[in-house]
């Protein structure tokens, strides 16, 4: 009797089947898309963000129990059924760290944790976190164009225009109150037109400034005339109830440089409500401003001793503002180009981890998000 043996890679070659084929079988790792996973490192509860970049696999996790948020840096490869490693902390002289090894796959994750001297592992599992949506969704409306200097002669300096604008859609009473306070968030729109019309406006009126300036200029083929004029909006979180609306623009009319911003808008979706710092936390000034210090020191590595002025900032102090976001880790706040800083500092992010803040969190807000629970959702316990 003869024995007939095939390796595996021939039959993949008759039946047209290549290594590429079961990579595409597995959905890869979204590019650019922050994604939270819940589950459990060694049986117990955490929490994941991850996102993959163009230069790998970035993210932060944290035990519940614990609070504090460990940096995660690594690579996935989508060839090799998206494999993941990841070193997590910071890199300490040539302490070696420790290391996930795992595979994602449907949205899960699952492998084993490494000790930084490798001496011990425990089970990773984790899985996608199930966000419930709101009872609205969104679409972008945008306007675009292109004005130049000289319509006979585009290859002078020119105008252009870009603006993208969230328009809730849905639930007719709630998205009603949506739209009427994303259009409060630009000082130039009117309550009673539609977003559209409010939109058109907003071009006409950037269009005309820009046509006058061009008339009055003695020589419009200066490259200073390509002015720019860009405006975008998301939703940047969409859990327990509570919408943040992030709004990044940049703005060139001439001169030594143009200007970026960033605005933070949050919303209690369920009681219709546009929040404000008080609905968060219930802090004195003293205390928030020692916190915002803290991670600004730490962030800038500036010395203990050094004057935050002495160092660059405008005042020796940071006081919170209103130009801020949260999610489940904690709240950052966002500083815009010479609000607390010169413009070489760019915008400023301060953030502040819910574990620094126990105490001072408002009762509602604390429920809402959980962070009182040692549970979360989703969380899948090893037996």
């Amino acid at each position: 009797m003869r024995i007939l043996i095939i390796s595996v890679s021939f039959l993949m070659i008759c039946c047209g089947i290549t290594s590429s084929t079961f990579a595409q079988q597995t959905p890869r790792f979204p590019l650019n898309t922050s994604m939270e996973f819940t589950g459990t490192i060694a049986g117990q509860p955490v929490l994941v963000e991850l996102t993959d970049t163009e230069n790998g696999l970035n993210g932060r996790y944290k035990y519940l129990k614990i609070g504090e948020i460990i940096p995660l840096d690594g690579v996935i490869d989508p060839q090799r059924n998206n494999r993941i490693e990841l070193k997590e902390g910071n890199q300490n002289g040539n302490t070696p760290r420790p290391i996930w090894r795992a595979v994602y796959r449907h949205d899960s994750i699952v492998g084993k944790w490494y000790s930084g001297d490798r001496t011990e592992t425990y089970a990773i599992a984790l899985t996608k976190k199930m966000i419930k949506k709101l009872p609205v969704s969104f679409k972008k409306l945008k306007r675009d164009t292109i004005v130049y200097s000289n319509p006979k002669d585009t290859t002078l300096p020119a105008f252009t225009y870009r603006n993208s604008i969230l328009q809730a859609k849905g639930n007719k009473e709630l998205s009603q109150w949506l739209n009427a306070e994303l259009t409060k968030i630009y000082p130039s729109y009117r309550s009673s037109n539609t977003i559209e019309k409010n939109m058109s406006e907003d071009m006409k009126d950037h269009i005309l400034v820009y046509l006058e300036s061009i008339a009055d200029a003695g020589y419009p083929e200066y490259a200073s005339w390509n002015w720019d004029y860009e405006n975008a909006q998301d939703e940047t979180y969409h859990q327990h109830g509570y919408l943040t609306v992030y709004t990044a623009g940049y703005e060139y009319s001439g001169g030594a440089h143009g200007n970026s911003w960033e605005l933070l808008d949050n919303y209690d979706v369920i009681n219709k409500n546009k929040l404000q710092l008080n609905d968060i936390i219930d802090v004195d000034s003293t205390t928030i401003e020692s916190l915002l210090e803290q991670d600004f020191r730490k962030k800038y590595e500036v010395k203990e001793g050094e004057s935050l002025k002495d160092f660059g900032l405008f005042e020796s102090v940071i006081k919170p503002n209103n130009n801020f976001f949260f999610d489940d880790w904690g709240i950052t706040f966002v500083y815009n180009q010479y609000e607390i800083g010169p413009y070489a500092m760019g915008i400023i992010y301060v953030f502040i981890p819910y574990r620094r803040l126990k105490g001072t969190l408002v009762p509602e807000f604390k429920k809402r998000i959980h962070f009182s629970n040692e549970r979360c959702p989703n969380v899948i316990r090893e037996k």
